[in-house]
């Protein structure tokens, strides 16, 4: 690959830059072009399927028809608890390479073709353009004011050729009512965003639907049949969605354990509501869905209708009595996110809000982890990524059936920062005991869900591979198969006796 360019003239040393100068990047590659994605395939392919946990060849579905969400109002209790919803959606011009590879001239005609769509809305969604370029002073203290504007992007994509001619061709929409927003030429081409205060999910989506579905009349956007829409980010592909509401769980938000179960059971995320791997003292938090590729928009938004709703019910569940009626806090204004490019979604340890310990090589004892471990900023281990503040609550004063204790299957991730994995089982048991450690590691490592099932078969009779011609055999000097194994009667490795 090294010496090679997709079919748009980018090659592929400019798409692994990033990752290759910023050594602590989640993901360190970015497709330059729709075409990236199958002219380095050996490379983005594995990247794709690790990351979103699906084979490429399974198909993506798009489907942004809101009449098909299944989201009833909130009882008015129940609202209440909601402060703000927001959605938006990537996306990116089939005509033109992406924000790496597209060229000055390319996003400026990407920015023409774009506004002249926008200027076309009519009702709700009538509004104004503010190029960065141009702006006045004013438009640009209200932009601010208003978390608008978004900003020149970090080093990750300064690397990869995003930043160039910053801030030329690139600008802001907006609606008169403030609850549509687009970006132009941000990371992707167009970041379209609806949001309101208030629970009204449906309303939120369908303002988005129509309002992209009037852009792509204009202006046709980059979408394969396996990939979904294409974005230069890998993190994106498929809807590149994101459906959030801010919403206060003060009860809830206490039981950690219990709120994360809920998460991981409607496949979506808790972040604190000041932004990604914040904490939050007000319990007002953060919740979107997790996907992005193999489900479509409208599936993943009724992710986060569904998990919300059993979020509240909890909630409510876990009111005193006392409590029950109480009056929930004012109503923020709708909030949008501050405008920066997003952090990618690799999962980071919680700050925990208790008393922690940091995480090197002074830990020589399971002993020695007292309270949370934190691992140090650019730790990019397993563990460091899977040992949250909710694991480490429920599992932290465990043991297994054989008696080895969690804080002896994680101790030499706490110790050696620079691990891969950073987890050891010390038994068989200990991948079930522990699952809420091991079954996201085994299943990031392996894409191998706690639920799929393993056959084995040692029949060498079934292989099929007869001797190589004398010519071919004469090449290979060695062959070497291993398997390891471990006795079921006894504990493994770093939990068994001397005896």
């Amino acid at each position: 690959m090294h010496d090679k360019t997709d079919s748009l003239g980018v090659t592929f040393k400019q798409c692994i830059l990033s990752g290759c100068q910023n050594t602590d990047s989640g993901i360190g590659v970015y497709a330059a072009s729709p075409d990236s994605y199958d002219a380095f395939a050996p490379l983005f392919t594995p990247i794709i399927e690790t990351y979103h946990n699906i084979k490429i060849d399974a198909g993506h579905e798009s489907n942004m028809d809101h009449t098909q969400l299944n989201c009833p109002p909130f009882a008015e209790e129940d609202a209440a608890m909601i402060k703000s919803t927001r959605i938006r959606v990537g996306r990116n011009l089939a005509k033109y390479p992406l924000g790496p590879g597209i060229s000055k001239d390319q996003r400026k005609e990407v920015e023409k073709l774009v506004t002249e769509a926008l200027s076309k809305f009519e009702g709700d969604l009538k509004g104004t353009y503010y190029s960065l370029e141009t702006m006045s002073e004013a438009d640009q203290k209200q932009l601010i004011a208003d978390h608008f504007l978004f900003k020149e992007g970090d080093r990750f994509l300064e690397a990869c050729g995003l930043n160039r001619e910053w801030p030329e061709a690139r600008g802001i929409f907006h609606n008169d009512a403030k609850t549509f927003l687009t970006w132009v030429n941000e990371e992707d081409q167009l970041r379209i965003i609806s949001m309101q205060q208030g629970a009204d999910i449906g309303e939120v989506f369908s303002r988005l639907a129509r309002a992209t579905n009037e852009i792509e009349k204009v202006a046709e956007f980059a979408h394969t049949k396996n990939l979904g829409y294409i974005t230069s980010c890998p993190t994106n592909l498929g809807t590149a969605l994101r459906a959030s509401v801010h919403i206060h769980l003060p009860n809830l938000g206490k039981e950690k354990a219990a709120f994360q179960k809920i998460a991981d059971g409607f496949h979506v995320q808790i972040r604190g509501a000041h932004g990604e791997h914040t904490e939050t003292d007000d319990h007002i938090y953060d919740i979107s869905n997790k996907r992005r590729l193999g489900r479509s928009e409208k599936d993943l938004v009724q992710d986060m209708y569904d998990g919300v709703k059993a979020m509240i019910e909890a909630e409510k569940d876990l009111r005193p009595k006392t409590e029950a009626n109480a009056e929930e806090p004012k109503k923020e204004e709708a909030v949008v996110e501050e405008a920066k490019p997003e952090v990618k979604e690799d999962a980071k340890v919680e700050v925990a809000e208790e008393a922690t310990t940091e995480c090197g090589p002074h830990l020589k004892k399971p002993e020695d982890i007292v309270n949370f471990p934190v691992f140090p900023k650019g730790c990019n281990s397993s563990v460091s990524r899977h040992l949250t503040k909710a694991c480490w609550d429920e599992l932290h004063d465990k043991s297994d059936s054989a008696g080895v204790s969690f804080k002896m299957c994680v101790l030499s991730g706490c110790q050696n920062t620079d691990s891969g994995i950073g987890c050891y089982a010390g038994s068989h048991k200990g991948y079930t005991e522990f699952g809420t450690l091991f079954d996201p590691v085994i299943l990031e490592y392996h894409g191998h869900a706690k639920d799929a099932k393993h056959v084995s078969d040692m029949d060498y009779t079934k292989l099929n591979c007869p001797p190589f011609a004398e010519e071919d055999a004469a090449m290979i000097k060695s062959t070497r198969i291993r398997v390891g194994r471990n006795l079921a009667k006894f504990p493994l490795g770093p939990g068994i006796s001397k005896d």
